[in-house]
């Protein structure tokens, strides 16, 4: 698990604080799954992103590295009916009181 996670960009500190976490044990039962994210992703392509048809909300997190930023950016371009919001936040984390109101919107709409 811990390689799989600095080996797609995720800082020590973030590994490190996970690792003492009560879910680092479940993630830990269920890391022999992780080749089937890698192959999922790996097909991925943005063809395949552009044909989603429904309403899609991309969210990113400021405080997240360019990867991951650019990766929404890129996801809601390709996407015909998205809208991308980037929201004050950690690495790849927003605040629940910040998060929740723009679901909420966008789920009204």
């Amino acid at each position: 698990m811990e390689h799989f996670l600095t080996g797609i960009g995720v800082p020590a500190e973030i590994v490190a604080g996970m690792r003492e976490s009560e879910s680092w044990s479940a993630m830990e039962a269920v890391a022999h799954t992780l080749v089937y994210d890698s192959l999922i992703s790996e097909a991925t392509s943005e063809v395949l992103v552009a044909s989603v048809t429904v309403p899609t909300l991309v969210i990113d997190s400021q405080g997240s590295g360019d990867d991951l930023t650019g990766m929404a950016a890129t996801a809601a371009r390709s996407i015909p009916n998205a809208s991308h919001g980037s929201l004050a936040g950690g690495w790849h984390g927003v605040a629940d009181e910040i998060l929740a109101p723009v679901l909420t919107e966008f789920f009204k709409s």
